[in-house]
């Protein structure tokens, strides 16, 4: 999408959006929860699903985020409801076993609901993997 052609909406679902990569990559999950659906529905490259609890139970304590890059997004307004469809890499490492750290590449699709209270909230993600996980040397 070009950044002249966004409407409002679409460019604060991106800035949203480009918030969440920042706080997953900083830790931040005080800020990831604020961005998050309590109706969250997160599944994982490797099919594994999350609620929202869970979810930030799963980043707390096994998988730690160094990095999330997003290749060119499309954001699609439907009313109160967002999609958003585009390229993720993240660089990551789990929190405990094997320390290696890891590019995981993936087409993701997000869904992202203006909730009661007027806020946009991230209710749904499911990523793709486009290959196997290489290591970061």
């Amino acid at each position: 999408m070009s950044e002249d052609s966004l409407t409002p909406q679409e460019r604060h679902i991106l800035d949203l959006e480009n918030k969440r990569c920042a706080a997953l990559g900083s830790g931040d999950l005080s800020t990831l929860g604020q961005l998050l659906s309590r109706d969250l529905l997160h599944v994982h490259t490797r099919g594994n699903s999350d609620s929202y609890e869970s979810y930030l139970d799963y980043m707390r304590s096994f998988l730690e985020v160094l990095k999330v890059e997003r290749g060119e997004l499309r954001v699609r307004i439907y009313g109160e409801t967002a999609v958003m469809t585009g390229t993720q890499v993240n660089t990551a490492r789990l929190r405990i076993g094997d320390p290696q750290v890891m590019r995981i590449e993936s087409k993701a699709m997000q869904v992202w609901a203006k909730e009661a209270d007027g806020q946009w909230r991230l209710a749904a993600f499911q990523a793709t993997p486009i290959g196997v996980p290489t290591p970061v040397n």
